[in-house]
């Protein structure tokens, strides 16, 4: 039952005539019977007329019961002016699923509970009531509409989550193949001295479901060729495991060991199937509201976030809350009344492992190495152990540990990690034997439009020893040489242009015996500072002007730069003049003039493809002139750029620099095989267009053009693995196309091929006149067409869309007649319309 009443309630009908009968009432009467009569709003059950005793008896019903304003089911309820009694609570309470306690609140509701008719709403606007906060729960009754809202505490509910799953489903994907291929040349003619090399680059996925085999190999000029890795995977519901020729570079890497390829295993925590990432890196946020609430969130005072939430306790989504750790401040309205209002400290960052688990990973193994010549790895005759585990300390920090060991050397780091508002600040130290340690500093800052980042690193490994007792190289060692490095940058707005400097220092091989200032010892220092400003801009002109200041150690190079800009549709020209002065430790300072222009014109489509073509001249401050050109042109099977530079040195002979590259890929599955291009990812996406082979569309993939497919042929549009993705198709040109227009949803793991195959068919809007044997125009006459009818109008004149392949229209002419027009071979077309003039209904 779900009912709605208007009109007068028969308690506020009582409680008026009781008021009214008590002022007769004697005040002795109440005091003798104070102690032992019952009371209703306050009477004693004697100050109530004998005709109205009877509304004040306990009465039985049906009531309506609500949650947080909504209807959950109506129950038998008896009832007094005061009182309730639920018949069946643990009824009412099986339509809620978010009790955490539903023994304690079901008590609660048992046996007669107060129905709380001081906090029924008399008028809409009122925000004075409607709400009751009890220890356990409680309801209030309306008896004049026969509703009872249900109240329970927060404590005995369950928190409402963010609906998201945790990690990617699985994958139906067969067996798949994902070949790419990448080929890089380079080289220099003339001077006497020609001199070329290439590489050509292998990646080859076999994937089925969670699970690929991958191989990365190359052939070079000087090399035959290799096999760099090659090992089984498989990735899913947060954990990694694989075993083969294996080169780590996962999250949780060394901060003074070297990397090294083993011939082993590894098995770990993966991140890359979870689809919660956005919040599991962040601090949950939870909420309790009382009914259907307005929630707002606010970081120094703006409003970041806006939401309405249900009754009960949940838990807001933060994806799109900006990283960092700052104070929030959570606003819960009722209307326009503000009900609640409290602070959250807030954390989100991605180098702070989940809260709700612990990150780890194991890897061992025979270490390997690659020499000339050989197809695979080989060993090196020393096993490694890695091993890594990091966790929140706080919402804000994390504690990562991690240890390397070979038989030689072994090595434990920890690395704490803070993260502030406008500040992250990460502290690494190591220790190893031999008395190796380390220490590692990085922090990074913003306040206003100021941007601070600074990092130093050092290690200390006195008894490094790069060979063996036996000459040999000793390659079981990942700890380098002692060497210290330190970096300092700032970037900040300023004078109306951007102001940015650096400063670095590099040292290896430290003797701390010696002090830095008596010795000379090979370090390198680097300063710099560039300031950059758009001066004018017009229409599509612009001029730029820099200032830049570099010193390396004892040399140093001042520059003025101006730049005329000039872009159009497909074109963009510079012109660009410096002036240069450098004064270098054993050579007087120089100053000189230059100029260079550069003009670049690119197309988005050329050839079923985009292109872009360069030519450049310079004449800048030094001693040589410049002349090249470059061309890149990306197809939706491959990928191609080549770039040569004629240079013209003052003191010797000119000489040309080159070089190129190509990359495609394909891939196979029992569908077929298509080729891609050159944005090659470890999963691909295979779409068909069955049908109209001069079609061509843009496939969509989450609602952003991926690639472009033909008709009649197999596409290969690479995606990025472990996501879930839409898949749609969109017509490009003029042309008209009846097509599938349904979105179609995988999911990619590493390896997987999957096929889309949509229909297509061309169209064709023809427009024309229909008359009869006659000569006449046949007026309200109708054509069947791809849409549903077209119809002629009083002149005959029609417009219809029709399969391009077709050559005759079935036209209707009333009282159950038909004729035949005939579409001619030739007619003039343009952007998808067919001007078919004249046409004989016959």
């Amino acid at each position: 039952m779900k009912t709605s009443f208007n009109k007068l309630g028969r308690f506020t009908s009582l409680l008026a005539v009781c008021s009214l009968c008590s002022l007769s009432v004697s005040p002795l009467v109440i005091a003798e019977e104070a102690d032992i009569e019952p009371s209703v709003f306050g009477l004693k059950l004697s100050q109530i007329p004998e005709g109205f005793r009877d509304l004040a008896e306990p009465q039985t019903t049906e009531a309506d019961f609500y949650y947080g304003g909504r209807y959950i089911g109506s129950e038998t309820v008896t009832y007094t002016p005061e009182s309730i009694i639920i018949a069946d609570p643990a009824a009412v309470l099986s339509r809620l699923s978010m009790i955490s306690n539903p023994d304690a609140v079901q008590a609660a509701l048992s046996g007669e509970i107060p129905s709380n008719p001081g906090s029924i709403c008399v008028q809409p606007r009122d925000t004075e009531c409607g709400q009751l906060t009890p220890p356990v729960a409680g309801v209030i009754f309306d008896a004049d509409n026969f509703r009872a809202d249900l109240f329970i505490a927060e404590p005995y509910l369950k928190v409402k989550t963010i609906h998201k799953s945790k990690f990617l489903p699985e994958s139906n994907s067969p067996l798949g193949l994902i070949q790419g291929i990448s080929a890089v040349s380079s080289g220099v003619t003339g001077s006497g001295n020609n001199q070329d090399n290439y590489s050509l680059f292998g990646n080859t996925l076999l994937g089925w479901q969670e699970n690929h085999l991958v191989a990365n190999w190359d052939y070079s000029k000087d090399n035959s060729f290799q096999i760099d890795t090659f090992y089984l995977e498989r990735d899913a519901q947060g954990l990694q495991m694989g075993a083969g020729y294996l080169d780590y570079s996962g999250t949780m890497t060394s901060e003074f060991a070297s990397s090294q390829q083993v011939l082993g295993f590894k098995i770990g925590s993966s991140m890359n199937s979870r689809l919660d990432m956005a919040n599991i890196n962040s601090t949950p946020i939870r909420i309790f509201a009382n009914g259907r609430r307005r929630v707002e969130v606010l970081r120094d005072n703006r409003l970041i976030y806006a939401t309405s939430v249900n009754a009960g306790s949940q838990e807001i989504d933060t994806s799109s809350f900006p990283q960092g750790s700052y104070q929030l401040t959570i606003r819960i309205f009722n209307g326009s009344t503000l009900e609640q209002e409290f602070s959250r400290f807030y954390t989100k960052s991605v180098r702070l492992p989940p809260s709700d688990e612990t990150l780890w990973y194991v890897e061992g193994g025979e270490m390997t190495e690659r020499l000339e010549n050989e197809t695979l790895p080989e060993s090196v005759n020393e096993w490694l152990m890695r091993a890594a585990a990091a966790r929140r300390v706080t919402e804000n920090s994390s504690l990562e540990l991690r240890g390397t060991a070979t038989g030689e050397e072994q090595t434990l780091e920890a690395e704490y990690f803070i993260q502030g508002g406008a500040w992250d600040f990460s502290l690494t130290g190591m220790a190893g034997n031999n008395s190796a340690k380390g220490l590692a500093l990085q922090s990074s800052t913003s306040f206003g439009p100021v941007q601070l980042s600074y990092n130093h690193r050092r290690l200390w490994n006195d008894s490094y020893q790069p060979e063996q007792s036996n000459g040999e190289e000793n390659k079981a060692l990942f700890l380098g040489e002692s060497n210290e490095s330190r970096s300092l940058s700032l970037a900040t707005a300023f004078l109306g242009g951007n102001l940015s400097g650096s400063y670095s220092y590099n040292k290896q091989n430290l003797d701390d015996q010696v002090p830095t200032s008596l010795q000379d010892d090979g370090s390198t220092t680097i300063y710099s500072l560039s300031w950059f400003r758009n001066i004018i801009q017009f229409s599509d002109h612009g001029l730029d002007l820099e200032l830049d200041y570099s010193e390396s150690d004892d040399d140093k190079t001042g520059t003025i730069a101006l730049t005329l800009r000039r872009s159009s549709r497909n074109w963009n020209y510079n012109i660009r003049a410096e002036g240069r002065r450098e004064e270098q430790s054993d050579q007087s300072a120089e100053s000189d003039f230059g100029y260079a222009v550069d003009s670049r014109w690119s197309r988005d489509e050329i050839l079923n493809g985009a292109g872009e073509l360069g030519v450049r001249y310079e004449d800048l401050p030094g001693e040589q002139t410049l002349m090249g050109g470059d061309v890149k042109y990306e197809h939706a099977r491959f990928l191609t750029e080549f770039s040569a530079d004629y240079i013209d040195p003052d003191n010797q002979d000119s000489y040309t620099n080159y070089n190129g590259r190509l990359e495609t890929s394909f891939a196979i599955n029992a569908q077929g095989a298509g080729v891609g291009g050159g944005n090659r990812a470890d999963s691909a996406l295979m779409v068909v267009i069955d049908g109209s082979p001069d079609a061509r569309f843009d496939v969509l993939v989450n609602g952003t053009s991926a690639g472009i497919a033909v008709g009649n042929g197999k596409t290969v549009i690479p995606l990025t693995p472990y996501g879930e993705y839409l898949v749609s198709i969109r017509p490009r040109g003029e042309q008209f196309y009846r097509y599938d227009q349904a979105e179609h949803r995988i999911t990619l793991y590493p390896g997987n091929v999957e096929t889309i195959t949509f229909t297509a068919e061309e169209e064709l809007v023809l427009l024309g006149k229909l008359i009869d044997e006659q000569g006449n125009p046949l007026k309200n006459a109708t054509i069947p067409g791809e849409e549903g009818f077209a119809r002629t109008d009083a002149f005959g004149i029609f417009q219809v869309r029709v399969p391009a392949k077709g050559n005759q229209l079935q036209v209707n002419i009333g009282n159950g007649q038909s004729c035949t027009a005939t579409i001619p071979a030739q007619y003039q077309k343009r952007s998808g319309i067919g001007m078919v003039g004249v046409l004989q209904c016959r």
